[in-house]
């Protein structure tokens, strides 16, 4: 308790609780890069909107998310918190704001309970969150087969003892660590990239009921996110070529249309 009432408190001292995050005219270029990766964008998120980020490799979806988290800087255009510029606004107390799966993980050689509880260190004794967050990522069936559960270090860089994973093991303790502090906005960037079909199926179904009344930003290239999300975002070359309803986009016969035609076997 006293956790989250300090990290409330971080927030009120800035803007408040989370209510939009806007991108206005915000380009972005990867030093070396030739190319802008994000160009001219103009985005809203609002609080309580489930948006579905989609788009192929290199589309800009990754940029897009890494710039409104504060982890890009040096771009051009604002990005508004509360309507306040994020780049005058302390990164510790930004970063309360975000629960964050990044496709591109840390895998730390540390214990089970230390690799999800890093997603807010404050939290780390904190047995009820932990266990919280274990529910949400589904992490009971790995915890069981772990030789001292919660905490089997993982990896063997360190130890032999250590225990080594699957990728999606690993992407389920990731989600975990996300899912630490109950984030005001989540942002989840391929969260199915290294789980198998089945699983896949389990956890859109699990996304469901914890994005249920949240903010969220679901990255995927797969249309499985796309229909429990209240808006869809096509992004193309850097620019989102296409924004609203599952039902608005197909009509459009777009991006978003052929990408559905494609993929719909899949999650019929």
């Amino acid at each position: 308790n006293a956790m989250h009432e300090t990290t409330s408190q971080m927030k009120s001292d800035i803007v408040g609780p989370f209510h939009t995050l806007a991108f206005q005219h915000v380009s972005y270029c990867y030093p070396g890069a030739s190319d802008y990766a994000v160009k001219d964008l103009n985005f809203t998120l609002r609080q309580g909107e489930v948006i579905s980020l989609l788009g192929y490799n290199g589309s800009g979806k990754s940029t897009l998310s890494k710039l409104m988290s504060g982890l890009l800087e040096d771009y051009e255009g604002q990005i508004l918190l509360n309507g306040t510029d994020i780049k005058t606004l302390p990164q510790e107390a930004l970063y309360r704001y975000f629960g964050i799966g990044f496709q591109d993980f840390a895998r730390y050689s540390l214990s089970l309970k230390e690799n999800v509880g890093v997603g807010m260190i404050e939290a780390l004794d904190d047995d009820v969150a932990i266990q919280k967050v274990i529910q949400k990522g589904n992490l009971e069936s790995i915890i069981d087969h772990l030789p001292n559960g919660l905490h089997t270090l993982l990896g063997k860089e360190y130890s032999k003892e250590g225990q080594d994973l699957s990728g999606g093991q690993w992407q389920r303790i990731i989600l975990s660590r996300a899912y630490m502090g109950e984030p005001d906005l989540l942002i989840l960037d391929e969260p199915t990239a290294s789980i198998d079909p089945l699983e896949e199926m389990r956890l859109l179904g699990q996304f469901k009921n914890i994005v249920q009344g949240k903010t969220a930003l679901l990255i995927s290239h797969r249309i499985g996110f796309a229909r429990m999300a209240d808006r869809i975002c096509i992004m193309e070359n850097g620019h989102i070529v296409e924004d609203g309803t599952h039902d608005t986009l197909l009509q459009l016969k777009g991006n978003y249309y052929t990408l559905f035609m494609a993929q719909q076997e899949l999650y019929k």
